[in-house]
C-alpha cells in the first residue's frame, strides 16, 4: 500500500493539480507546485501512517519521508527547468523534452521507492516481490485494487497526452462557427 499511495500522491500532484499555466510557467508558479506536492503526499503518508502504523512514530512515518520527498522534488524539478531553459532553440526541442520530462519522472519514482526503502523499511526484493504477486495467484485486497485502478487511469488519461487532447479538442470545437 505504501509505495501505490505515494506514487497515487505524486501523480495527482503533478498531473492533476497542474494547471497548464504552471506547467508552462513552472519556476513563476513553483511554490504552488511544491505546495499541492506538500499536501497530497502529506495525506498519503497520514494515511499511510494511522492504516500501517496505528499512528505511532510521526517523525519517522510521516515528517521525515515527507521532508525527503518534497526537498528531492524541489531538487530534480529545479534541475529540470535549468536543463529545460538552458536548451538552443532547435527541431528537436520536443524530443528534448520529452526525454527530460521522462527522466523527471523516473527520478522521482526513485526518491520514492528510496523513500520506502530508508523510512519503511522496505527491502527492494519484498517490493519486487508484491509488484509480481500481481501477475501471480494471489490478488490485491479491495484497498490495493482501487489504488492501483486509481494509477492506471491517471496514467491512461493524463500522461498519455489524453488530457492534452481533450483540452486541445475543447478549444478547437468552441471556436469552430455554430450551426
Amino acid at each position: 500500500m505504501t509505495i501505490l499511495m505515494l506514487l497515487l500522491a505524486h501523480l495527482i500532484a503533478d498531473f492533476w493539480l497542474q494547471s497548464d499555466q504552471m506547467v508552462q510557467h513552472k519556476m513563476k508558479y513553483l511554490k504552488k507546485h511544491m505546495l499541492h506536492h506538500l499536501l497530497t503526499t502529506g495525506i498519503a503518508l497520514a494515511i499511510i501512517w494511522g492504516y500501517q502504523y496505528e499512528f505511532q512514530h510521526l517523525i519517522s512515518y510521516v515528517m521525515l519521508p515527507l521532508a525527503f520527498i518534497i526537498i528531492s522534488h524541489l531538487l530534480i524539478d529545479l534541475v529540470k527547468i535549468k536543463f529545460i531553459d538552458s536548451l538552443p532553440k532547435s527541431p528537436t526541442d520536443n524530443m528534448k523534452k520529452l526525454g527530460y520530462f521522462l527522466a523527471d519522472q523516473v527520478l522521482h519514482v526513485i526518491i520514492i521507492l528510496i523513500a520506502c526503502i530508508l523510512f519503511f523499511h522496505m527491502t527492494t526484493a519484498g517490493m519486487t516481490a508484491s509488484l509480481l504477486t500481481l501477475y501471480g495467484t494471489s490478488s490485491f485486497d479491495l484497498l490495493h485494487t482501487a489504488l492501483f485502478i486509481i494509477l492506471i487511469y491517471i496514467l491512461a488519461t493524463s500522461v498519455s497526452g489524453h488530457d492534452q487532447c481533450q483540452r486541445s479538442y475543447c478549444k478547437i470545437y468552441h471556436r469552430l462557427p455554430a450551426i
